[in-house]
C-alpha cells in the first residue's frame, strides 16, 4: 500500500485507506491518527518535513492555539 500513496496528490488513496466518505468524515479515528502519530520518525522524512512545515506555518495564519510540535522536535 505504501506504493500508492508515492503519488503527487494522495488525498483520494488516503481517504479510500480511511474509509472517509462525504457522509463520514471519520474526525474521531483522524484525531486519534494524529495523537498517535510517530512525529520523530515522520520527521526524519525530508519529504513530509517539508509537508508538515508548511502545515505547521499555516496554522499560524489562524488564531488557535496548536501544540508547536514542529520546533520541539527540532530543538
Amino acid at each position: 500500500m505504501e506504493a500508492e500513496f508515492r503519488i503527487k496528490d494522495p488525498k483520494g488513496v488516503f481517504e479510500a485507506a480511511m474509509k472517509i466518505t462525504s457522509n463520514e468524515k471519520r474526525e474521531d479515528d483522524l484525531a486519534n491518527l494524529v495523537k498517535e502519530a510517530p512525529l520523530p520518525k515522520w520527521l526524519s522524512n525530508s519529504s513530509f518535513e517539508r509537508f508538515y512545515k508548511k502545515i505547521w506555518d499555516r496554522t499560524r495564519q489562524f488564531p488557535c492555539q496548536i501544540e508547536n510540535l514542529y520546533d520541539r522536535q527540532n530543538s
